[in-house]
Formats: structure tokens, sequence, C-alpha cells
């Protein structure tokens, strides 16, 4: 039982930190000048572009966090047993 809730706390976190790095993709963007895919009418020329480089840069943020925790810098999705 225990495990079974561990791993329930840990897919929270993972849910919550996604949720997190996802915002602060869009907010960095936006005080860049740049466009978010909300800004636009889904599936129109202009949404995919804004899609295509909204992920390059959440893609890039994420490798950045990821490189981060093979340095041995916190992780602070998991520092809480």
């Amino acid at each position: 039982m225990e495990n079974t809730n561990r791993k329930q706390r840990k897919a929270k976190i993972d849910l919550a930190f996604d949720r997190a790095m996802v915002m602060t993709v869009s907010v960095i963007r936006r005080a860049q000048g740049k466009t978010n895919p909300d800004d636009f009418a889904y599936g129109s020329p202009e949404f995919e572009r804004a899609a295509n480089a909204y992920l390059e840069d959440l893609a890039r943020a994420l490798d950045r966090h990821n490189a981060g925790v093979a340095r041995g810098e916190d992780d602070l999705r998991y520092s809480h047993g």
C-alpha cells in the first residue's frame, strides 16, 4: 500500500512540475514578445508556427533542467520523500 501511495505522490509531483514548465515557458515567451499557440485559432498556419516554436523552447527548457540534474543540482520534484 505504501508503494502505491508513493507512486501516486510522484505522479502528482511530476504533473505539477510539467504544468509549471509549460506555464514558465509561456510566460517567458510572452515577456520576450513571442507568440504562444493559444494566441491563434487551432490548426491555422500561425498556430502551427507558434506551436513548433513553443515546443522547441519547451524542449530546450527540459534539456537544461535535465542537464542540471545530471550535474548533481537539486531536482526539486523529488526532494520530499
